[in-house]
């Protein structure tokens, strides 16, 4: 453990009763968006919800990037350039299938 941890640790009754607070308040916000993001589902299609879905890694290393002014290792950005070249391979299927001579489209 670090020198800042205190919930597991026996400086459990050094938190403040402001810094118990945030907890709660953080712990609430986060069951409401869980709650708020199952409703959400009901109301789109599927497939818009996969496509955001997937896009939701490119999203977070821009916001990473953006906010926090903290650059993605050459790993993540690799991986998050196959989530997208994916998503985009996957929303471009039907119309490549399309293409394809009939006795080969059986197949697909």
């Amino acid at each position: 453990m670090t020198g800042q941890d205190q919930i597991l640790s026996e400086d459990i009754v050094r938190i403040t009763p402001q810094q118990w607070g945030l907890f709660f308040g953080l712990s609430v916000m986060g069951m409401l968006a869980f709650f708020l993001y199952t409703m959400a589902l009901y109301l789109i299609c599927p497939t818009i919800h996969s496509f955001i879905q997937s896009f939701q890694i490119v999203i977070s290393f821009g916001l990473q990037i953006l906010i926090m002014k903290e650059m993605a290792s050459p790993l993540t950005i690799c991986g998050g350039s196959l989530v997208f070249v994916s998503v985009v391979a996957i929303s471009l299927e039907d119309f490549v299938v399309e293409k394809f001579p009939r006795k080969i489209q059986t197949y697909l």
